[in-house]
């Protein structure tokens, strides 16, 4: 029997990852080509993707959480979901790190949550603002009720020196080696 191929979508990148895996789950994959017609590496790539839209409990990539200050979209109580992967998506691995470190850090290898949770800690590594933290910018406005009843949000991070800390990660994964 011959599996149709398709042509892969215009602009979309692919790279190779080498796994190992019984006999019997690679039969698995090629049956389920064979029965949809599709390549092994497309039934791989659908089969994560539905896995890492389950819930982080059953082995997803989805943080379920109850929310804790009321906001104009949550009320406390609620459970609401951060998608890992639409989160911390990006072309550059370290920025994936680095988004994954700022959501959840214990996803992370304790040496490298330490390595970022410097990074994440050292203004050197954000863009100044022109105006100091301490000084209020009127924008006419009127102030959240949120914000009134809870404060500030807490992480605000500013405009990242991307080169400064993408060779600090150079330089760590050199040193993990």
């Amino acid at each position: 029997m011959e599996t149709k191929r398709r042509a892969r979508r215009e602009g979309r990148k692919s790279g190779v990852l080498a796994v190992r895996v019984s006999p019997e789950t690679r039969y698995r994959a090629e049956l389920l080509g064979l029965l949809h017609q599709r390549s092994v590496s497309e039934v791989i790539e659908i089969a994560l993707e539905r896995l890492a839209s389950q819930p982080e409990s059953r082995g997803g990539a989805q943080l379920i959480h109850q929310v804790e200050a009321w906001s104009s979209e949550d009320q406390i109580g609620d459970d609401k979901a951060v998608d890992l992967v639409a989160e911390t998506w990006d072309e550059e691995e370290w920025a994936r790190r680095f988004k994954l470190a700022a959501l959840h850090p214990q996803a992370l290898p304790p040496e490298e949550r330490a390595f970022w949770q410097e990074i994440l800690s050292d203004p050197e590594n954000f863009e100044r603002s022109e105006v100091p933290d301490d000084i209020e910018i009127e924008d006419d406005e009127p102030t959240p009720v949120e914000e009134l009843a809870f404060g500030r949000p807490a992480l605000k991070l500013g405009p990242l020196k991307r080169a400064l800390i993408q060779a600090k990660w150079d330089t760590f994964r050199k040193a993990a080696r």
